[in-house]
């Protein structure tokens, strides 16, 4: 009896294994071609999280703060709106985004490369380091994932990508 529940456990974990590496081939094909962000969900998260902060302000000061968030969210919105990230099946990604802030006209091009371990994207750009994002969840429409490295109470904790037109 014991050796037969040995055998179930250990069939179970290679079939978890086997499962994990499935899911993980498959999200890797769901993640090829070109993504923006969501702006919408980021609106929302940012409005929430600054609504948040203003009213747990404790200090004039403090709510100044992130009602100076609240007022340059719309260029921060516009910013995100023209970011395009794209995962090539090979493992390469080029990120184009403008700078407003720099006068960028042209958007700016930033190559790198990318893998999926399990649930988890990793990113290295140019002269970076990697760094690690949970799929939360993808399909052929959309893919939302969690960063591992912002602090909690960061509204682009999660962010939800879409395909780009």
């Amino acid at each position: 009896m014991k050796n037969l529940l040995k055998i179930s456990c250990l069939v179970f974990i290679i079939m978890s294994l086997g499962v994990s590496r499935v899911t993980a081939q498959s999200d890797a094909i769901l993640l090829v071609g070109t993504w923006k962000m969501d702006v919408e969900t980021v609106k929302a998260q940012f409005t929430a999280e600054i609504d948040k902060q203003i009213a747990a302000a404790q200090t004039e000061e403090e709510k100044q703060q992130a009602e100076m968030g609240k007022s340059m969210m719309p260029m921060l919105l516009s910013m995100m709106e023209d970011m395009r990230v794209s995962f090539d099946a090979d493992g390469t990604m080029r990120s184009l985004s403008k700078n407003p802030f720099a006068g960028d006209e042209e958007p700016e091009e930033k190559l790198g490369s990318w893998r999926i371990d399990g649930d988890t994207l990793f990113t290295q750009m140019e002269e970076k380091e990697e760094s690690g994002a949970t799929i939360l969840e993808i399909s052929g429409d959309y893919f939302i994932m969690k960063s591992n490295d912002a602090e909690e109470n960061n509204p682009m904790k999660e962010i939800k990508f879409v395909r780009a037109e």
